[in-house]
């Protein structure tokens, strides 16, 4: 089959040559005092026996991988070109497929294009295994603590990134940035931190609605201890300040004690826990956490308070002991973990 291939080129090819040294003996052979539709049937033979010729090259050249749809393109296209350009056309047209055809291909060099994406996978502490991200906070305070000048660019940026941190941990860094002598790195920091308060009081004012609709203690009880954790959730982000704080902190231990009457709850009496150990009071807050562990609150968040009371309360030995039993719950927490092989 190949030898009966290459025998069909050759034979194309040489028809090609024989037509195009034809059509040039016809051309010259012309005579001027031919009439002109003499002339004019002499060329369209030239044309014709060149598109002819050109399309049997092409189906020679592409072999027997061309379709039949292919075959009557390729000789058309041949057609029209023969039809503009004479006699040399068709050669120059067959050598131009013939080289296109096996010319290799080499991709050109571009340079890199940035192409614009989302901002929260620009951000080069993105971890795609957790989709959490880890964020080293001293850079972070040291950047928002310089007031250069130069570096107010850098400090907007590192506003950007405090966005995505917890609450209790952007709160702190966005109250350096109110200081920072930059209009537009003070107001941001100052519209992120108004946006907090704004969530927060608009829950608060949902769960009083909530209260004020409540058809029996079950359900109020379930109120008094939403709005108990929206007052706590203010005060533990640091969203309440100076005295403004000892009022929120006091609203929210009235409605947790509010909700423990009700309907004595664990939840509740672990809230009222974190509330008196922010107001310092050891004795309550451990008392309310014993309640909690008692009532069924998970043990590997109520212990650690516990021993934090202890510790508070100078009781190592008591210590060891609430850290001793959370050694089962600690699997998989590498920070508690560390703390437990301190004391143990």
């Amino acid at each position: 089959m190949r030898r009966v291939a290459s025998w069909r080129r050759y034979l194309a090819e040489a028809i090609l040559v024989a037509l195009c040294a034809a059509d040039a003996v016809v051309l010259l052979g012309l005579s001027p005092s031919m009439l002109p539709a003499g002339r004019a049937v002499g060329l369209l033979i030239v044309h014709v026996a060149s598109a002819i010729g050109t399309g049997a090259c092409l189906l020679s050249i592409f072999g027997a991988e061309t379709t039949p749809e292919h075959a009557r393109g390729a000789a058309g296209l041949g057609t029209c070109l023969m039809g503009f350009v004479p006699v040399v056309g068709a050669l120059g047209f067959y050598v131009a497929v013939r080289v296109g055809t096996r010319a290799t291909h080499r991709p050109v060099a571009r340079p890199w294009t940035r192409i614009g994406i989302d901002p929260d996978w620009e951000d080069p502490t993105w971890s795609p295994r957790s989709r959490e991200r880890a964020i080293n906070m001293g850079p972070l305070k040291d950047l928002l603590s310089d007031r250069s000048p130069e570096l107010a660019v850098r400090r907007f940026q590192g506003l950007q990134t405090v966005k995505h941190m917890k609450g209790q941990v952007r709160v702190p860094l966005l109250k350096i940035a109110l200081r920072d002598p930059s209009d537009e790195v003070r107001l941001f920091a100052f519209s992120m931190i108004a946006q907090m308060r704004d969530e927060l009081e608009q829950s608060i004012r949902l769960f009083r609605l909530a209260l004020s609709h409540a058809e029996n203690d079950e359900t109020r009880a379930h109120a008094h201890l939403r709005l108990g954790e929206a007052h706590w959730e203010m005060t533990y982000l640091g969203l309440a300040d100076k005295a403004v704080f000892h009022h929120v902190l006091g609203t929210a231990l009235a409605h947790a004690t509010k909700s423990i009457e009700l309907g004595p709850s664990a939840s509740a009496m672990f809230l009222s826990g974190r509330i008196f150990l922010a107001m310092e009071n050891i004795a309550a807050a451990s008392e309310a956490f014993r309640r909690a562990l008692d009532a069924g609150h998970p043990s590997s968040k109520v212990l650690p308070y516990l021993a934090e009371c202890a510790f508070r309360a100078r009781d190592f030995a008591r210590v060891r002991i609430d850290l001793s039993d959370l050694r089962a719950a600690a699997r998989g927490n590498a920070p508690l973990l560390r703390v437990l092989e301190f004391w143990l």
